[in-house]
């Protein structure tokens, strides 16, 4: 089990915030249970200029053209994991069934605390402005992907590589890795009714007793 996935669930232990508040760097905003897991860090957790942990990060706020253009984009990829179909197809498979869980912990202990409302297209508005309200202007970037390398090195204050822009975590391939997932989930189904009726059919003609 992830200790990330205990301390958003208000699992988590002192050891679980020792051996990982050094990689808060590339996780989610801070749990509120860290507060009750260890007061010697509350000091720095309260400071509204280390919403994530780390004192003067650099954030990076990335943007869509629009609200209704997000929600478009992830009703077409990780909305699609929310429906009973994804669910049950998947069900035998760990790894989704973590994946899921992940997705249900933050969205229901932190989304509605965080930005005051559920998950839906005026969250992304939401959302915004709550980073804008606790990143000092001068360590946030409001970046949109389509704008490419440089404004992206300017702010990390890096060299532009010399290769194009990456784009992989698309619609497509998004919705491609889902449908192995579901197809993946299936071979699952099916090997498990497939050992579940031989089984019975073993037992029925007497294969357990001689």
């Amino acid at each position: 089990m992830s200790p990330w996935l205990n301390i958003a669930e208000h699992a988590g232990t002192v050891p679980n915030v020792h051996s990982h508040r050094g990689e808060t760097r590339c996780q989610l905003p801070r749990s509120d249970a860290w507060l009750s897991i260890d007061r010697r860090h509350a000091e720095l957790l309260a400071c509204s200029r280390t919403p994530f942990g780390i004192p003067k990060a650099k954030v990076i706020l990335s943007l869509r053209d629009s609200p209704d253009a997000w929600w478009k984009s992830f009703e077409n990829t990780l909305g699609r994991m929310q429906t009973l179909s994804f669910l049950l197809t998947t069900l035998p498979l760990p790894s989704i069934r973590l994946l899921i869980r992940t997705g249900y912990t933050f969205g229901q202990h932190r989304l509605d605390k965080l930005y005051g409302g559920p998950l839906d297209p005026d969250g992304y508005n939401r959302h915004n402005d709550w980073v804008r309200s606790v990143v000092p202007r001068e360590e946030l970037l409001e970046f949109n992907v389509k704008e490419g390398w440089e404004p992206l090195c300017k702010f990390l204050d890096v060299p532009v590589p010399h290769i194009p822009f990456p784009h992989t975590n698309d619609t497509a391939a998004v919705s491609m890795h889902l449908k192995k997932a579901r197809a993946l989930g299936l071979v699952s189904w099916a090997a498990i009714f497939g050992c579940a009726g031989a089984t019975w059919y073993w037992y029925r003609i007497g294969g357990f007793f001689g």
